[in-house]
Formats: structure tokens, C-alpha cells, sequence
């Protein structure tokens, strides 16, 4: 009985020693040159420098970083990393041979390596022209929104629109820039970036769209709740939540299933605001008399967005099923079409100065009417006149048209212009409060303040061209 005891009890200790005595390997920093799609060996004395065991394979973590834990037993051991074969072993930052890494196995400790170059590669990457276009078309977005700023003749809420789109597409083209000069680890935080952005691509080109109709621009948060549902989960990625990384699991060459469901879904979110973008615009022009060369623009627009969306899940089944893995890797069509909206972008304004500009068209008798209603409903009953500061852009927001349709429906059924307009209601009010007795109360000129003017002078004015005479001759007739 003594001897069993004994036993159980070595073998307790051993069996826990062995369990204790694990180190995880973790590389945080990898040369740019690395293959995406190369797989990463360790070996060394626990393994008899075997150079490509598919037991010491180390995988590649939700945040990016390669890690492998290893039992290898207590004492001082040698080990190295290679891409399969002592031709791909890790170097360092010249190209020059290192000795063997150390590891004393304590148990239960991390190993943090930083991996400076590859003996194959030697740190030499080839120019890609694909990257020096998209750099190119980067700068061209940000060049747009520049000129854009400059315009002091441009429509707000046109320039709104025009500021974000290409926001995210400079964000966009100089992440895959960046993308290209990066190692594989960072690349991971950049695909990170584009699937937050994906989702954004949709309601930004309902941002834009929208901007050029005669509609306000209204709850626009509501669209990029996705983008932020989908930037929480991300976070999660980033920070590399265990549970999270067992219900992921591995994926398809360099991305996880999540990131093709995040990919597919992004691209099927943008297709339905495009398709119903695309109804929308051919259903106006249908109601319209003419087709400007803003009508043609948003047509170009909406079918290049299109043909980007289409050509997503085209490229996610070419990375599914591993065919021109290489052909992909420098040459995204999805990336190519989007490209392409910049030019069109550059080349109407280029030709059609006006693009952002205010366009004054003509208002439907239905639409001049309801304006009409809501607009007398707001003065009459609301009494907004009241307010000193009121103007064009806030009638119109509270109306929710645009300025320009507001200026246009007072200058067509009213023959006035909005400060004459508002002028007349509050002269109309002035009067009639002062034939109820509210001089009693208020001074000559605190009256005027109370319907909505500011100063003396401007009253003075208003009053006279409303009336024919002046504020005085009136209060003589009103005695």
C-alpha cells in the first residue's frame, strides 16, 4: 500500500510538472516580405530540428500575430523559425545568418520574437504598379475634397455628401497602399479597417445620391448602425478573446470564415441601397421633362457602384475555392472598379464646374402646394417669424426642402423674396398687436423686437414699404 501511495504521488508530480512546463511562442512582427499564405514552422532541440513538423505549426491568432504553445520540457532549448525548408529560415535585418534563439523553460511563460527577414527574400520587394495606381487614386480623392472646400459657391448639403464619399474612399485606397508595405500582422488590422468600411459603403452612396436630390438629409445615423455593430465585434478580434477564437475558428487561406460572412455581407448590404438607389433615379427620370448632366452622372455612379458589388462575391469564391490566389493578390477588380469613381468624379467636374453647385429647377404644382400649406401652418400658427436670427436655411430645414426650393415657391406664388416675406408677417403681427392695445405694454420699439426685428432701421423700412408710410403716421391714425 506504502508503494502505491508513492507512486501516485510521483507520478502526480511528474504528470504536473509536464502540464506546467508549456511556453508559448508568439510572433508579434513580421518582415513585409512574408507570403501571405506561407505557413510558419518552428524547431529546434525539442523537435530534432525537424524543419517542417506539421505538430509545431504555429497559427495565426484572431488579432493577427502567429502564436504555438509547446510542451518541450524543463531545461535550456535551441530553436529557430522557417517557412518549411533551412532555404526559407528566418535571417536578420540584412539578410545575415543568427545564431539559434534560447529558451529557458520555466513553465507557463510567453515568448514575444519579432522576426526581421526571410533568407530567400532577403527584404527585397518588387515595385508593384497596381499599388503606385491606387496611391495615385488616393491622392486624387483627397485633391477632390481640397477643391471641394475652396468652392465658397457650393450646396452644403451636396458638399456634405461629396465630403464623405470620398473620405472613405481616400481611407479606402491608401489603406490598401498600406496594405501592400506592411507585414502580415498589420495587414490583419487593416483587413479589419475594409470590413468595417464595407458596411459603410452603402449608406455612404445613399449619403451622396440623397445630397443631390431636393429632399434634407435626415437620421443618417440610422444607416451605418451595421458598421458599428460590426466595429464592436472587431474589437473583440483585435484584443484575441479565446471564447471568441474557438467559435471562429480557422478559415480560407489568409481570412477566417467571419471575415468572408463580413465580406459577403457588407457587399450584399451595399448592392440593395445601390439597386434601390438605382429605382429611385430612374423613376425621377422618368418624371422629369430634361436630364441634366447631373442625372447622368449619378446614372455612372450608381452602375459602376453596382458592377464593384457584383465582382465581391466573384472574388471572395475565387479566395474560397484558392484559384488565381496569386492574380488576387496584387489585382482586385472590386478595388479597380471603385477606383474608377474617382476618375469619373474628376472628369464632371473637370467638365461641369457646377456639379456641386445649387441647381435651380423647376416646382411641381403638387409639391409648390403642400410647401405652401406646411409653410403657412409654420408662420401662422408657429409664429417662427418671432425668431430675430430665422433664415432661409432654417425655414427650409423646418420645411425640409432646400433652400433653393424654398426661395423658388416664394419667389413664383408670393413674387417676394424670403426677407420680404418674413418682413410682411411680422409688420401684419406689429399692427394688429398694436390696434389690441400692446403699446400699453411695450415701448414703440420693443414691439418690434417681440415680432421678430432686430433693430430700429430695418423695422423702419419694412414698415414703410409695407405700408406706404411710417411707423409714426401710423401710430397718429391708431390714437
Amino acid at each position: 500500500m506504502y508503494k502505491k501511495t508513492l507512486f501516485l504521488i510521483i507520478f502526480t508530480c511528474l504528470f504536473n510538472s509536464y502540464l506546467i512546463a508549456q511556453v508559448t511562442f508568439i510572433i508579434e512582427s513580421l518582415p513585409e516580405t512574408t507570403p501571405p499564405y506561407d505557413t510558419i514552422f518552428i524547431s529546434g532541440t525539442f523537435n530534432d530540428w525537424i524543419v517542417n513538423d506539421p505538430n509545431y505549426i504555429l497559427q495565426k491568432q484572431l488579432n493577427g500575430r502567429f502564436a504555438i504553445t509547446l510542451a518541450i520540457g524543463e531545461g535550456r532549448h535551441e530553436y529557430k523559425f522557417t517557412r518549411g525548408s533551412w532555404v526559407k529560415a528566418e535571417t536578420g535585418k540584412k539578410n545575415e545568418y543568427i545564431p539559434n534563439r534560447v529558451v529557458e523553460d520555466n513553465g507557463g511563460q510567453e515568448v514575444y520574437i519579432k522576426i526581421l527577414n526571410w533568407q530567400d527574400h532577403g527584404g527585397v520587394r518588387k515595385f508593384s504598379y497596381v499599388v503606385f495606381y491606387y496611391f495615385a487614386i488616393a491622392f486624387q480623392a483627397l485633391a477632390l475634397i481640397l477643391w471641394a472646400l475652396r468652392d465658397k459657391k457650393k450646396d452644403s448639403d451636396r458638399a456634405f455628401g461629396f465630403y464623405a464619399l470620398n473620405s472613405g474612399l481616400f481611407i479606402l485606397f491608401l489603406g490598401i497602399v498600406c496594405y501592400s508595405a506592411f507585414s502580415p500582422i498589420w495587414q490583419t488590422y487593416l483587413i479589419f479597417l475594409i470590413q468595417i468600411l464595407i458596411l459603410t459603403w452603402g449608406p455612404l452612396c445613399y449619403l451622396f445620391v440623397q445630397s443631390f436630390s431636393d429632399n434634407k438629409l435626415n437620421k443618417l445615423w440610422f444607416h451605418f448602425l451595421p458598421a458599428v455593430l460590426a466595429a464592436g465585434i472587431i474589437s473583440l478580434k483585435f484584443f484575441n478573446i479565446n471564447p471568441l477564437t474557438q467559435i471562429i475558428g480557422t478559415g480560407y487561406g489568409a481570412l477566417l470564415w467571419q471575415d468572408f460572412a463580413l465580406a459577403g455581407f457588407g457587399a450584399l448590404h451595399a448592392t440593395i441601397y445601390t439597386i434601390g438607389l438605382i429605382g429611385q433615379l430612374e423613376f425621377k427620370l422618368l418624371k422629369s421633362i430634361r436630364i441634366d448632366f447631373r442625372h447622368n452622372f449619378m446614372r455612372l455612379f450608381l452602375l459602376i457602384n453596382h458592377a464593384a458589388q457584383i465582382t465581391i462575391f466573384f472574388y471572395l469564391y475565387l479566395i474560397f475555392t484558392d484559384s488565381w490566389s496569386q492574380f488576387l493578390s496584387e489585382f482586385n477588380p472590386p478595388f479597380i472598379l471603385l477606383s474608377s469613381l474617382v476618375i469619373l468624379e474628376t472628369y464632371y467636374i473637370w467638365k461641369y464646374p457646377k456639379l456641386l453647385k445649387e441647381s435651380v429647377r423647376s416646382v411641381e404644382n403638387n409639391q409648390g402646394e403642400d410647401l405652401l400649406v406646411k409653410l403657412q401652418t409654420l408662420m401662422e400658427t408657429n409664429k417662427v417669424h418671432r425668431d430675430a436670427k430665422l433664415n432661409i436655411n432654417d425655414l427650409s430645414n423646418m420645411l425640409n426642402t432646400k433652400s433653393h426650393i424654398l426661395s423658388k415657391v416664394l419667389n413664383t406664388h408670393h413674387k417676394k423674396s424670403f426677407r420680404d416675406f418674413v418682413n410682411d408677417y411680422r409688420i401684419k403681427e406689429f399692427i394688429h398687436l398694436a390696434k389690441c392695445g400692446e403699446l400699453e405694454r411695450y415701448t414703440f420699439l420693443g414691439l418690434a423686437h417681440e415680432v421678430g426685428f432686430n433693430s430700429k432701421s430695418t423695422f423702419n423700412l419694412a414698415f414703410k414699404k409695407n405700408t406706404k408710410q411710417s411707423p409714426r403716421d401710423f401710430l397718429k391714425s391708431i390714437k
